[in-house]
């Protein structure tokens, strides 16, 4: 049911970036040459994460104070803004909420006194049924993340009524700082419906849990082979960023997952059609080959990197339960285009919104024009991007290069990309 998306994103005064805005689609490859500001966008994406999911205490102490602005200029204030889509249906206590709203996340750092503004500004519109608590699987309220059935009996009922009704339009604003709070609808049952999906009722304190429904706007993953091979970190229920808890978290993931995670070896990885998982102190992952129809168990260990960095990345994309989006960087490590190709596949198929850097021009030449995010250094120096859809004369230059966007790259032809912002 979820739907979420971040449509744009801007950053000023933050690492590189200065009065740049990035606008997004389902699917964000992150084209540029080095030091230009790919890693820069994963971080300020994870900073945001922070700002929204914790304080924003937290996440300027994962990045250290001294690393957010702009080294290019003397400006003490940093913003970042962000806009967010999200249409969703979650379960507060006893009531089955339906939202479709635009998220305006506004938020100032001023380094130099220490203290942060952040602006939330909701318009939406709403529409909610009250569940009877006899039909609530579990005693006490409970976000829907994707399965309503697992916390309603009798769910279809309540979603066709839920389906039914009218949407209310509503909005909201709040400032951290003058703690000003306002919810402007035209009918009280609407405010109530608001205040509980906020988490307003018992406390005034913002909940954007229960909005974005998951635990964290993007998991980030980098991985390396030599890593995951070496002494799994146990004790998450999360996916870890190097993925050196493989085989643990696919233990625990269902059984359906699993066994897509395990398929998706099929004619993409030479003999190797699938995965098993055998217990032990520690889950301990295996990989089956096929040899004259004898299947041959090889340990993670043994297999190769390009083996273990696709296992990885498809357990990051189809095993991810815990946010909206996920950041790859550089999944194109030890592939061959064909396995290239398919994950690009099921990047596009999976219902998460996806960031990735890439220096492949084979898995660019694979890519949709807005799925391609350029970026470069303007003439001040600050990190710009653009979608290529959204360059000037594109399809006339792909006609003359008959498509061949990592030839066009070769000889300079989008080389003056600051000309096409202004």
């Amino acid at each position: 049911m979820s739907h979420i998306r971040l449509e744009s994103l801007y950053l000023d005064n933050f690492k590189s970036f200065k009065d740049s805005k990035f606008e997004f689609g389902k699917l964000n490859c992150l084209i540029a040459p080095n030091n230009t500001g790919k890693s820069n966008l994963i971080e300020a994406l994870e900073f945001l994460d922070a700002l929204i999911y914790k304080n924003p205490a937290r996440a300027i102490a994962k990045i250290g104070l001294q690393n957010i602005q702009n080294y290019h200029y003397n400006e003490k204030e940093t913003r970042i803004n962000a806009k967010f889509l999200i249409k969703n249906r979650v379960l507060v206590a006893d009531e089955l909420i339906d939202y479709d709203i635009t998220f305006l996340f506004l938020s100032t750092l001023n380094l130099d006194e220490k203290i942060s503004n952040i602006d939330i500004v909701i318009d939406g519109k709403i529409k909610s049924v009250v569940i009877d608590n006899n039909d609530l699987k579990n005693g006490f309220g409970l976000r829907i993340f994707r399965d309503i059935e697992e916390f309603i009996n009798n769910s279809s009922i309540y979603l066709k009524d839920l389906n039914k009704k009218q949407y209310k339009s509503f909005r909201f604003d709040h400032n951290t700082i003058t703690k000003n709070l306002v919810i402007d609808t035209r009918f009280d049952s609407t405010y109530a419906i608001v205040e509980k999906l906020l988490g307003l009722q018992e406390n005034k304190i913002l909940d954007f849990k229960n909005i974005f429904n998951e635990t964290s706007l993007f998991a980030s993953h980098y991985f390396h082979a030599h890593d995951i091979r070496g002494v799994q970190n146990l004790g998450y229920d999360y996916f870890l960023e190097n993925g050196t808890n493989l085989a643990e978290y696919l233990s625990s993931l269902d059984k359906e997952t699993f066994e897509d995670i395990s398929t998706s070896l099929i004619g993409e990885v030479e003999l190797i059609n699938s995965i098993e998982l055998r217990d032990g102190f520690t889950a301990e992952l295996f990989f089956k080959e096929e040899v004259n129809g004898k299947i041959y168990p090889i340990k993670l260990q043994k297999v190769s990197d390009g083996t273990i960095h696709f296992i990885a990345i498809m357990t990051a994309i189809l095993g991810n339960k815990h946010s909206i989006g996920i950041l790859i960087e550089e999944p194109e490590r030890h592939m061959h285009m064909k396995v290239l190709s398919y994950i690009l596949n099921t990047m596009r198929d999976d219902d998460k919104q996806i960031f990735f850097t890439t220096h492949s021009t084979e898995m660019l030449s694979e890519l949709e024009l807005d799925e391609i995010i350029f970026m470069f250094r303007d003439f001040n120096g600050d990190t710009k991007g653009i979608r290529a859809k959204e360059i000037k004369n594109i399809k006339k230059i792909m006609k003359i290069y008959k498509n061949d966007i990592v030839e066009m790259i070769k000889i300079g032809i989008l080389d003056s990309l600051e000309d096409e912002l202004l």
